[in-house]
C-alpha cells in the first residue's frame, strides 16, 4: 500500500469556489509519473448562505432564494438580481415563505429577476412604509404584506404579474397606494380586489 507524503503527494487546483476542481498526484520516492483528475465543485441545494446584508437558500444550479437578513438592525433592504456564492452568480428568483417576518424593514426594493413573492414574506413587519415589486414578480403570496400597518406605498414595476394571494394586503396602512404600470391599471384593479386591504387603499398608476 501506497503512503501519501512517502510515495506520493497530492495537490489541488481551483478547488475553493463553485465550478470544475483539479487534483495531481505526483509520485515521490521510488515512484515517478503524475496523475490528474477534475472534479466538480457544487452548491448543495438546500443549502444557506450568506451573502453581504442577505442571507439566500440555493434551490438549483443556478437560482437562489432570499430567505432573511444577517442582521436583525437592517432597515433598508434592496433584494438584487443577483448574488456571488462561492464564486459563482446566481439569480435571486424568489422570496422564501416568512423571509421578512416581524423584521424591522423599513423600506424593501425587489430585483427584477425575484418571479415570486412567499406567503407571509413580509407580514407584520411594522415599520415597512415602502415596497418595489420588481419586473420579473408573477405572484404575491397569501398574507405577503399582512399587518404593514405603516406600508403606504407599494409600487408594482411587473408586467407579469397573475396571482396576489388572500390577505396580501389585510392590515397595511388605512390610506395606501398600490401603484400599477397604466396599462395593466384595469387588470390589476381586479387582481388586487378584495385581498384584506381597507376601503380607502387605492388601485392606481
Amino acid at each position: 500500500t501506497l503512503k501519501e507524503g512517502t510515495d506520493y503527494t497530492v495537490s489541488y487546483q481551483n478547488n475553493i469556489n463553485i465550478g470544475t476542481a483539479r487534483v495531481i498526484v505526483t509520485g515521490k520516492g521510488h515512484y515517478t509519473g503524475t496523475v490528474e483528475k477534475t472534479f466538480a465543485i457544487a452548491a448543495k441545494t438546500g443549502s444557506i448562505h450568506t451573502a453581504g446584508a442577505y442571507k439566500y437558500k440555493i434551490s438549483n444550479a443556478n437560482e437562489v432564494a432570499f430567505v432573511g437578513l444577517k442582521s436583525a438592525k437592517t432597515s433598508k433592504v434592496n433584494i438584487p438580481g443577483t448574488v456571488k456564492i462561492g464564486g459563482k452568480d446566481f439569480k435571486v428568483t424568489s422570496i422564501a415563505n416568512n423571509a421578512l417576518k416581524k423584521s424591522k424593514a423599513a423600506s424593501v426594493t425587489i430585483g427584477a429577476n425575484v418571479r415570486t413573492i412567499g406567503n407571509s414574506a413580509f407580514e407584520n413587519c411594522s415599520k415597512l412604509t415602502k415596497v418595489t415589486v420588481g419586473a420579473g414578480v408573477t405572484k404575491i403570496g397569501t398574507k405577503a404584506f399582512m399587518g404593514c400597518k405603516k406600508l403606504k406605498t407599494i409600487t408594482i414595476k411587473s408586467l407579469k404579474l397573475k396571482t396576489v394571494g388572500k390577505k396580501a394586503l389585510s392590515g397595511i396602512k388605512s390610506n395606501a397606494k398600490v401603484k400599477v404600470p397604466k396599462k395593466k391599471l384595469k387588470e390589476y384593479q381586479k387582481l388586487f380586489k378584495g385581498k384584506g386591504q381597507g376601503k380607502k387603499v387605492k388601485i392606481t398608476k
